[in-house]
């Protein structure tokens, strides 16, 4: 009887350690240790530039693969089309980067293919930059809030 709670014990104790473990390297994995984005407004488009390093956290090395952002559509009140256009991504030797782009009622997915080996503790910095089409629907005054952050992963 007590080598079966020795036995039960330890299987717990395995498990929690196992479980922290695993969380612990899905929350400080990668992160973004460089995020800087600039809004710029005309009159019918926004123009989104973001200066990004993507950071191997671990202690082994990564292979990224695809990094999702995420550009919300509409208001409250309404859902409207969330055209990228004029989509420029580059590595930071100037190289294009292939990406896909993905649309549902809610969002538009910009989806980065980032199959780059990323050695333990080190960066990969990368440009990226869209377009979005802007109609104001009133006269005198315009309201427009653009989240900056629309990744899930953490800055």
């Amino acid at each position: 009887m007590i080598y079966k709670n020795i036995f039960s014990g330890s299987l717990c104790l395995f498990c929690v350690l196992f479980f922290y473990s695993s969380f612990s390297n899905t929350v400080l994995g990668e992160s973004f240790s460089q995020y800087h984005s600039v809004v710029n407004f005309s009159e019918d488009k926004i123009i989104i530039s973001k200066d990004l390093a993507l950071k191997n956290n671990y202690d082994r090395t990564i292979l990224p693969g695809q990094i999702e952002f995420r550009v919300g559509k509409g208001t409250q009140d309404s859902v409207t089309s969330a055209n990228l256009q004029n989509i420029i991504i580059l590595d930071n030797d100037g190289n294009n980067i292939s990406y896909s782009v993905r649309e549902n009622l809610e969002y538009t997915s910009l989806i980065l293919d980032i199959y780059y080996p990323l050695l333990p503790q080190f960066e990969y910095k990368f440009f990226l930059q869209y377009e979005l089409k802007f109609q104001a629907s009133v006269i005198f005054f315009k309201s427009l809030e653009v989240p900056l952050k629309e990744t899930s992963i953490p800055i």
